[in-house]
């Protein structure tokens, strides 16, 4: 890890959690044909990490909520020892990304851009830049907070990059002021900002704006334009299957700012370099073209570590409420079902906690070896248990409970092999309900169970 007192790459932008709902034929809608997909990160969240698998000490400046996925996201940054700048605001949403495509194209899409709605001040911005290397900030930040971070870089002589734009943003780059060294863009939206600075060609706006402007042509390589009016191709050595060679953006990106400013190399060098290392990366077989980010391999990891209880390993409550968004889920036809171990906190008295954790991971174990594949069970907290059967009728819903309250009762669970006895609470998912709504009705008849003496199934509403 690198010492506090180390030239620094600053990154700004968004680091929070992308969720990205996608109806993939517009023919289907009414079928609710699509997926749903949790993206980690966000091109400042990735440069940053991408620099540091570099070896290149790194601070992320960023806002972020309170939610379990933000302290989520803090947590990995940690562990990849980036250094973090952080708004806390938990008022703040996870910024969210809904697109619909249809044939390979965007159609409609919402963004709601979290990091715009806070205000970073100057001596916020100031305290972050203390001995950094150089700035690297992303368009998702308004052009007001863009052009403070461009001035207080100026101030300290640093190199400042842009990067991550997208056609929704790249309008902004024509209102920035200040000195800007690099501006990382791709071809389509490069031609956006030519049109909306009425330019005639690319190195009139990198005149205009008094800066390089490397410009990323997919399979065909790099342009780049100089402030000077030069304009140099860098073209790719071999095509790579099925590839768009810059299809890692941000780790072209993250190697051209290692170059040129750690390493002392020149422009020209650095964009070499940057393909050369995309090209490597994107002929692996695993490589997902476009999205892949080869050195934050653990995205998805992270992002499911999210909805699951770390001990047991069984969904959580967000799991639950993410499993409760499935596209053609009817909710009408779940059973819920509460689970609470009898006098837990005996166990953790006399056996210590380790066995009490022992107990919980046995008993995820037993349930889940009476579930069926439609089944669903979470860990929500302590000793208790949910789960939801699908497709069940009341009087199946009933038998299936008990049974699974009599295998429990019967096992011997954990290293000192306990017996362990659970009440259970049982409804069915009525019209109209949200998850708190049936929740509070079967705890109601878990309650009723535990008074009535426990080891006992009681049904609410069936």
């Amino acid at each position: 890890m690198a010492h506090k007192n180390d030239k620094f790459a600053f990154i700004a932008g968004s680091a929070l959690l992308d969720i990205v709902s996608t109806i993939t034929d517009f023919r289907h809608i009414e079928d609710s044909i699509g997926t749903t997909s949790l993206n980690f990160g966000g091109v400042a969240y990735n440069v940053a990490v991408n620099l540091r698998k570099l070896d290149v000490p790194t601070t992320l400046c960023t806002a972020m909520n309170t939610s379990p996925l933000s302290q989520m996201i803090q947590n990995e940054l940690t562990r990849q020892h980036v250094r973090m700048h952080f708004k806390i605001d938990k008022k703040l949403p996870d910024a969210i990304y809904n697109g619909m495509f249809y044939e390979g194209k965007e159609k409609a899409s919402v963004w709601v851009n979290t990091v715009e709605k806070v205000r970073f001040d100057k001596k916020f911005i100031e305290k972050g830049l203390q001995n950094a290397a150089c700035m690297l900030i992303t368009s998702c930040l308004t052009v007001a907070t863009m052009n403070r971070f461009i001035a207080c870089a100026n101030d300290q002589n640093l190199p400042v990059f842009i990067g991550g734009a997208s056609l929704m943003e790249v309008s902004k780059l024509k209102d920035i002021e200040g000195q800007i060294d690099y501006i990382f863009i791709n071809e389509n939206e490069m031609n956006k900002l030519t049109e909306a600075l009425n330019c005639a060609s690319w190195c009139e706006v990198a005149k205009l704006k008094n800066t390089n402007l490397i410009v990323t042509l997919g399979a065909k390589g790099v342009c780049l334009c100089q402030k000077n009016g030069k304009k140099r191709d860098f073209k790719t050595e071999k095509e790579v299957v099925k590839g768009n060679v810059l299809g890692a953006g941000d780790l072209f990106m993250s190697v051209a700012i290692k170059e040129m400013i750690f390493k002392q190399n020149s422009i020209a060098d650095a964009i070499v370099e940057g393909m050369r290392l995309a090209t490597q990366i994107l002929e692996r077989d695993d490589a997902n073209l476009g999205t892949y980010n080869p050195l934050a391999a653990n995205i998805q990891m992270v992002t499911d570590r999210a909805h699951h209880d770390k001990l047991t390993g069984a969904l959580n409550r967000h799991g639950i409420e993410r499993y409760l968004t499935t596209p053609g889920l009817n909710v009408e036809d779940l059973h819920l079902l509460i689970l609470d171990v009898d006098h837990f906190k005996n166990i953790n008295d006399t056996y210590g906690h380790d066995v009490g954790d022992e107990a919980l991971v046995s008993l995820i174990y037993a349930i889940k070896a009476m579930m069926r594949q439609s089944d669903i069970v979470a860990r929500f907290g302590g000793e208790e248990f949910v789960c939801l059967l699908k497709g069940m009728t009341a009087s199946q819903a009933q038998k299936f409970a008990e049974r699974l309250r009599k295998n429990i009762a019967k096992q011997k669970h954990t290293s000192a092999e306990l017996n362990i006895t659970v009440s259970v609470g049982l409804c069915k998912w009525q019209s109209g309900e949200g998850l708190d709504q049936v929740l509070k009705r079967a705890d109601d008849a878990l309650y009723e169970a535990k008074e009535g003496g426990r080891n006992q199934v009681v049904s609410g509403g069936l």
